[in-house]
């Protein structure tokens, strides 16, 4: 997929979206699946991962995320001891031209932000491939620094607890601008997808059968999932590679003029704001307006 948005200066800047399935153990306890299905883009954790090979040889590009999330929802964990295995990892893969980025260990309900900087500082020092990552906590002004300072950033696009909806065309444009590009970290969702051209984007949603109970808006039997649970991931995952390539297709070539502005500021405000503003601006002024000429009509009594 190639994207071309304005920058600075007239600049124009290539895009190259790619949306990565993020992956289930399903994947990793059936590799087999892999073999009857076409190349594809694939997102795993190093929290679950046993062997990346069995990913090599059927997948397009690669993205590692190191399992942050799932290791925060252990009662009891060893953050330190944890880390370092997660440097040997980098370490021992980070020159497959496979993988394309390696997601920092952004704990920062844990550990604290500055801990979290510690950690990204060492991943940096074995790799340029690291993918530093924003949480809506961390606020505005660290999302800015973080344009400026890195070529790759990560931002958490959990519904409801993250960018609202309308403001995603703000921040990937604003990164674009200075020279970043802009992964969303659990967004799959096609009405965003459609109008928001992003660098990279991943999620689980892909796999609703045995997860939610549900194929194509069908309700499943759970006996049916249990019985054929490998069959309905094969399904879904040619279902996503689709998704994968609807995208791609659906953006190739598509080039914006120097003069598109998408949102370059977080901070602007959208349209229907602005619209609701300047109503209120003109509501005010009639309604002054009106207050002078009935003060006129007093002292011409």
């Amino acid at each position: 997929m190639k994207v071309y948005c304005a920058e600075p200066g007239s600049i124009i800047k290539e895009v190259f979206m790619k949306v990565y399935c993020a992956d289930s153990q399903d994947i990793m306890n059936n590799p087999q699946i892999l073999k009857k299905l076409p190349s594809f883009n694939i997102l795993t954790s190093f929290y679950y991962i046993k062997d990346l090979s069995i990913y090599l040889p059927f997948t397009n590009n690669i993205l590692i995320d190191s399992g942050a999330f799932t290791l925060q929802q252990k009662k009891k964990a060893n953050y330190t001891k944890y880390f370092k295995e997660y440097c040997k990892f980098v370490e021992a893969h980070h020159n497959n031209s496979k993988i394309q980025g390696f997601f920092e260990l952004d704990i920062h309900e844990k550990v604290g932000y500055n801990q979290v900087l510690e950690y990204r500082k060492e991943l940096f020092e074995i790799t340029s491939k690291i993918i530093p990552v924003w949480h809506k906590p961390l606020g505005l002004n660290e999302y800015k620094k973080m344009c400026d300072n890195y070529n790759y950033i990560g931002v958490s696009c959990v519904k409801d607890r993250s960018i609202p909806s309308n403001k995603y065309g703000s921040f990937v444009g604003y990164a674009h601008q200075h020279q970043t590009k802009f992964h969303g970290l659990g967004m799959l969702r096609p009405k965003i997808l459609d109008k928001v051209p992003f660098d990279s984007v991943d999620g689980t949603s892909w796999f609703k059968a045995a997860r939610f109970g549900k194929r194509k808006n069908r309700k499943i039997n759970t006996n049916y999932i249990k019985q054929n649970r490998v069959n309905l991931v094969f399904l879904e995952l040619l279902d996503h590679i689709r998704f994968q390539r609807k995208y791609e297709e659906k953006w190739k070539n598509y080039q914006i003029k120097q003069n598109f502005k998408y949102g370059g500021n977080p901070n602007a405000k959208t349209i229907k704001n602005r619209i609701i503003q300047y109503i209120s601006k003109y509501i005010l002024y009639l309604f002054n307006h009106k207050q002078h000429i009935s003060i006129q009509n007093i002292h011409n009594i």
